[in-house]
C-alpha cells in the first residue's frame, strides 16, 4: 500500500475474468476505438472522444463510462439520420452508418467499461 492506503497500480488485483464473448467484444470495440477501420474508412473514435489525451475539440463529447445502451442508441440514430446536436453533429453522420450493429455495441461496450476516469477498472 502507498501512503494514504491506496494501493499502488502494479499491486492492484486483476480485474476479474469475463466471459469469453464479453471479453471478445471489448477487445473488438477497443480496436474500432482506438484505430478505427481503415479499409471500410471509418476513422478512430478516440481521436475526437477520448479517452486518451489527445487534442480535441472540447465540443465533442467524452464517451469513457457512458451506458452502453445509450451509446448504442447514439449511434443507431445518428445512423438514421434522427440524431441532431451540435454544431459537430454531422461528422457522425458518415460514420454512424458505416459500423455494423455488432460494431456499434462493441465500441459502446468498450466505452461504458472505461468508466468516467476513461481508465479501465
Amino acid at each position: 500500500m502507498e501512503a494514504g492506503g491506496a494501493a499502488s497500480p502494479a499491486r492492484m488485483p486483476p480485474a476479474p475474468d469475463l466471459p469469453p464473448e464479453l471479453a471478445a467484444a471489448l477487445r473488438r470495440g477497443k480496436a474500432i476505438a482506438t484505430r478505427g477501420v481503415p479499409e471500410r474508412k471509418i476513422p478512430s473514435c478516440a481521436d475526437c472522444h477520448g479517452p486518451f489525451p489527445t487534442e480535441r475539440n472540447p465540443a465533442y463529447p467524452l464517451l469513457a463510462g457512458q451506458y452502453a445502451d445509450y451509446l448504442v442508441l447514439q449511434l443507431e440514430l445518428f445512423a438514421r439520420g434522427e440524431r441532431g446536436g451540435s454544431r459537430y453533429a454531422h461528422l457522425m453522420d458518415e460514420v454512424a452508418p458505416k459500423l455494423t450493429p455488432e460494431e456499434r455495441r462493441d465500441v459502446a461496450l468498450y466505452y461504458a467499461s472505461l468508466g468516467g476516469s476513461g481508465l479501465a477498472p
